[in-house]
């Protein structure tokens, strides 16, 4: 009679050899570092990026020419200035600046020394109001109130001269005003109620028909981007994002790299010129925020006449997206560095720490399960 044991053995060895193949898999699918953009977004476009400097909570950030200043919201109730170095090291900037009425988010605008303003100055929104500050900080002074008591939004210079090359201030509300350099101030547009507009730029002449218009982002309400004449002062809407909020527009800026505040994470990313080399200086880019469980993306308008296209080449689930800025490309990219940890870190590292935890026991089973196998294998052996 011939025994089945060999047989038993053989049944046993196989299924011996296909759990140590599944845990072979297993294995290398949690080790391989596979390249995504944000391990806490389910990205469906995906562009290189890396981060560049950490703060507390990233608001925004502008380029001198030398280094970047930055806006950190330190806590729910005030904000403070930085000033960040090219290899991503951060200091404090105008310690004397103060945020006014426990405004969120202080936007800077720097001066190309056109109509009057100074060169090299910033003009830093704070509540109702925007101060002047010099290149090195030290003074601050009170520069214009346009409207007391109404939230700014953001702040930008007309670097077109439609709008007088004067610096431009929205208001949530939405109202727009256009400031001298001496601090006088006068309504130009109004984008409406009820849009939070959170951006104002002015278009490159090559953007179709929209050349030298305002253009506003609207985050909530018609969620648009919109254009304001300057002659009839109507308005015209370009794109809309019915599912995300638009949070920054502002023209392409060709062989450059961007920096853009990721807000909840508390960092600045930097995006390589090369993320925007098929698109030219006559298109614009839009950035939408996630901070409501919308998604964040980054997509570019070309206008060709009056019709305007919008295609996305980012987008990141719930990524709070804030300042952005334009700085030439390779800079010293050595290190980050931050000034002290926050809970937005906090909760970023914490996330870190979990994902890694999890991989460790996931290894940690599958090697026991293997262990589990070859014991089992081998004691059956010898009976």
């Amino acid at each position: 009679m011939v025994s089945a044991r060999p047989l038993v053995a053989t049944n046993e060895l196989r299924r011996l050899l296909s759990l140590i193949v599944l845990s072979t898999l297993l294995l290398s699918f949690v080790t391989v570092p596979y390249p995504i953009v944000n391990a806490a977004s389910s990205g469906v476009f995906e562009i290189p990026q890396s981060v560049f400097a950490k703060l507390q909570r990233a608001v925004d950030i502008t380029w001198n020419g030398e280094s970047f200043i930055g806006s950190d919201r330190a806590n729910l109730s005030s904000a403070k200035l930085v000033s960040i170095g090219t290899n991503g090291s951060v200091t404090p900037f105008a310690p004397s600046f103060t945020t006014n009425n426990g405004t969120m988010e202080d936007y800077a605008a720097l001066s190309q020394g056109k109509a009057g303003f100074p060169l090299g100055y910033y003009f830093v929104l704070s509540f109702d109001s925007i101060y002047k500050i010099d290149l090195s900080g030290n003074n601050v002074q009170l520069f214009s109130t346009p409207v007391k008591n109404q939230q700014l939004s953001f702040i930008a210079f007309d670097s077109v001269g439609t709008w007088g090359y004067n610096l431009l201030a929205l208001y949530s509300n939405g109202m727009i005003w256009s400031i001298s350099s001496n601090g006088s101030s006068s309504e130009v547009a109004d984008v409406g109620t009820n849009q939070n507009p959170e951006c104002v730029t002015v278009a490159p002449p090559s953007f179709g028909s929209y050349g030298g218009y305002l253009i506003v982002s609207e985050e909530i309400g018609n969620h648009s981007i919109v254009a304001i004449s300057q002659t009839n002062k109507s308005l015209v809407f370009l794109a809309r994002f019915p599912a995300e909020a638009p949070e920054r527009v502002f023209p392409i800026v060709p062989s450059m790299d961007l920096y853009v505040g990721k807000y909840a994470q508390g960092v600045i990313e930097k995006y390589p010129a090369s993320d925007f080399s098929n698109f030219s200086s006559s298109s614009m880019l839009v950035i939408t925020e996630g901070e409501n469980g919308q998604n964040g993306s980054i997509d570019i308008l070309t206008a060709k006449g009056g019709n305007v296209t919008s295609v996305p080449i980012l987008l990141e689930n719930g990524t709070h997206f804030e300042g952005a800025t334009y700085a030439p490309a390779n800079l010293n990219f050595s290190a980050t560095s931050s000034i002290s940890a926050s809970s937005s870190n906090s909760t970023s590292e914490s996330t870190t720490q979990s994902s890694t935890s999890t991989t460790t026991l996931v290894i940690a089973a599958v090697i026991v399960i293997a262990l589990i196998a070859g014991i089992t294998f081998v004691v059956r052996r010898r009976r």
